[in-house]
């Protein structure tokens, strides 16, 4: 599914209200380029990652107004981003990168948003791969998909972890959240997303400290990705699991609370 289409969606969701501030809770360049097309008085991008700010920084800084900001910190600190408050939250694919950079939070990060969340909460997340598949292309999928969180462990990081939908929505309905609407999309991957994968898995296995077991894992991607190509080609692509937009607004009667000091 191309995100675009699940941005498009989102402002259908927002229809005619404004967007005024917007906080894009885990940016990239891809749901940064959406933020920064709508009509905001100004938006905020974090990111705990300080490789990604020093990357995103000088691409984005010549189109930014004073009211824009992309920050580095960790949702872990209590006192990140103390007082701000957003009138739209944008949580994309967030969930699923916690795992990698902040173990264990994922029940708690709705909870630490809740003060930043003026009206709406938006979530992009995708649905977790069956572990079993039976089609030749799911099974070679899930593959890649187990291949890549190997080389993340074999370079001493902790890979991505996805959660479902309904997971989601009793996280966020624990936390003091109105779950107004979830929409499912039909996720199709195509060569774009196959060749993202495996350059990014690669440039993982260029991080492993034993030749060998680089070489080893190298050739099993490569053999992966070649088996994956026709099915990736074809006009139909590869259909596998879905995507999901939850719509969330905070509970009638639920404030802002102060965030819990360390």
């Amino acid at each position: 599914m191309a995100t675009d289409a699940l941005f498009k969606y989102i402002e259908e969701q927002q229809a005619e209200r404004p967007w005024d501030r917007v906080l894009d809770a885990g940016t990239g360049d891809h749901s940064l380029r959406w933020v920064q097309s709508l009509d905001t008085t100004g938006w905020t991008a974090v990111t705990v990652d300080a490789t990604r700010t020093q990357e995103m920084l000088p691409k984005w800084e010549p189109l930014m107004r004073s009211s824009d900001q992309i920050v580095l910190g960790s949702w872990t600190d209590p006192n990140f981003l103390k007082g701000e408050q957003f009138d739209v939250v944008l949580v994309d694919y967030l969930i699923g990168a916690i795992d990698a950079f902040a173990p264990y939070f994922q029940n708690q990060i709705f909870a630490r948003l809740r003060p930043h969340v003026k009206d709406t909460l938006y979530m992009i997340g995708l649905e977790p791969f069956p572990d079993r598949p039976t089609e030749p292309a799911h099974q070679l999928i899930v593959e890649l998909a187990k291949t890549i969180n190997a080389c993340r462990l074999l370079a001493g990081e902790r890979a991505y972890r996805e959660f479902p939908a309904s997971w989601a929505e009793y996280q966020l309905q624990q936390s003091g959240y109105v779950v107004e609407k979830t929409r499912h999309f039909g996720t199709i991957f195509r060569t774009r997303y196959l060749n993202s994968q495996v350059q990014g898995c690669f440039r993982t296995i260029d991080r492993l400290k034993e030749p060998e077991v680089a070489r080893a894992m190298r050739g099993r991607v490569e053999r992966i990705r070649d088996q994956l190509v026709p099915f990736a080609n074809a006009r139909q692509g590869i259909r596998l699991g879905s995507d999901y937009v939850i719509t969330a607004r905070l509970a009638s009667g639920t404030n802002a609370q102060p965030e819990a000091s360390s």
